[in-house]
């Protein structure tokens, strides 16, 4: 079809692999006809899609499922085992950024020395090289040799060469994983205004954030095989059940079943969720004016309040809020969330809860309540939902979606799906 910029038919790739290496002339000598057994990999087994011009195409898998084999195929830096690859456009492969630098050069030097080997002239170079110098955010270091930079300016200034390409596909490989989150940000944020232009993005990541809000449509490999070719929220949905044990599985279909019931129920459920529609934009109060939020803290393991959490680190989140009218039975609940929308923390604090109950407060009563528990969530940005609401009433007095981000870090892995979690909770009267 007219449209179609990529198509992939049938592609595998094997790699030959010996399980014994001869690495000296004596090992030759000693045993010169010895047979060395050949493993065979299977990197990618009979792939096929097809990607039209414009999309922004995210590729998931764990390590090993084929997701780097693929670009490097579609870059034809890789010839296929069998199947065909047929690219209709120039390409341009974010794959190991930086390659042709040379380290005695300056940066200066490297603007032009790799814009050439890019394809670009120098006059090009010369009408690009202010916004090239801008977007690497490396000014200050510009006539210093590359050998002087750290790993991360490198990738900037690299990535900042490779944008100005005049290609309409772009093959992005973790390219952006060694930048800091700004520069990450800046980056997509440019990629997609490449796509309004017309151009092909396809993006291989392990941060399902990026590819949630980045990505139109997602592809995923296992074991070198696609498992999936769908839209973004259903693709992240794959690709987290294709990480889980059968254990795993079944009970993140569970929980995800007891999801569905509860968004379509009314009233609280037994473990005092309540039923209010997440629906209000970044740090907007969406509630009825009944209380507000004063106060929220997270505190580590460590006692320090803090953005960041380590995996099955023990946290608190403290809330304090003051109520404008009578709220005969509030119930306080927080939540972290990210914008897979199937990975959910939640904490509230009802009446099931150890059998404590806020009692009803009055107008001007100031409340501080805490949460304390363990967090099992995996790598990744979350947003920290807080809601403080009537049960009577089943209204939402106070309710703030994403009232900051929180961010969970490794190595450890925690628990992908939706995980209803019983915390320690307390309260106690401030003011009245």
């Amino acid at each position: 079809m007219e449209h179609q910029i990529i198509e992939v038919k049938n592609l595998t790739k094997i790699f030959k692999v010996p399980h014994e290496r001869r690495e000296t002339l004596k090992s030759y000598f000693i045993n010169p006809f010895k047979r060395v057994k050949i493993f065979k990999f299977h990197a990618l087994d009979d792939v096929s899609f097809e990607i039209e011009k414009g999309e922004f195409v995210g590729f998931l898998g764990r390590n090993g499922s084929g997701k780097s084999t693929l670009l490097k195929m579609i870059a034809q830096i890789y010839a296929p085992t069998t199947g065909k690859v047929h690219v209709h456009g120039s390409l341009v492969p974010f794959l190991e950024l930086g390659v042709g630098f040379n380290a005695e050069l300056t940066g200066r030097e490297n603007i032009f020395l790799n814009g050439t080997i890019l394809g670009m002239s120098r006059k090009y170079l010369e009408t690009k090289f202010e916004e090239i110098v801008d977007f690497s955010e490396i000014r200050e270091f510009l006539d210093l040799q590359l050998k002087n930079y750290s790993s991360g300016m490198r990738i900037r200034l690299a990535f900042s060469i490779a944008i100005q390409s005049k290609a309409n596909i772009f093959l992005l490989d973790e390219v952006l994983a060694v930048g800091d989150s700004a520069f990450q940000k800046k980056s997509l944020a440019k990629m997609r205004e490449l796509l309004s232009g017309g151009a092909t993005v396809l993006f291989v990541s392990h941060s399902m954030d990026y590819v949630q809000k980045y990505c139109s449509r997602v592809i995923v490999l296992e074991r070198g095989k696609k498992i999936f070719d769908g839209n973004a929220k259903e693709g992240i949905r794959a690709y987290q059940l294709s990480l889980m044990s059968p254990d795993q599985q079944r009970d993140y279909l569970k929980a995800e079943n007891q999801y569905e019931k509860l968004e379509g129920s009314e009233g609280l459920s037994e473990g005092g969720f309540e039923n209010i529609k997440m629906v209000a934009p970044l740090d907007e109060d969406r509630g009825d004016g009944s209380a507000d939020i004063l106060e929220v803290k997270l505190i580590n393991e460590n006692g320090n309040e803090t953005r960041q959490l380590k995996v099955n680190e023990k946290f608190k989140i403290q809330v304090k809020f003051r109520a404008n009218n009578i709220i005969n039975k509030p119930n306080v609940g927080v939540s972290l969330r990210s914008n897979a929308s199937y990975n959910l923390f939640g904490l509230w604090g009802a009446k099931t809860l150890q059998g404590n109950v806020i009692p009803q407060i009055k107008r001007g009563d100031v409340v501080s309540t805490e949460f304390e528990s363990k967090n099992v969530l995996n790598p990744g940005f979350y947003d920290l939902e807080v809601q403080v609401g009537d049960k009577t009433e089943r209204t939402a007095a106070s309710l703030y979606l994403s009232y900051f981000r929180v961010e969970v870090i490794g190595p450890e892995t925690g628990t992908w799906g939706l995980i209803y979690n019983k915390p320690k909770f307390s309260f106690k009267l401030e003011e009245s």
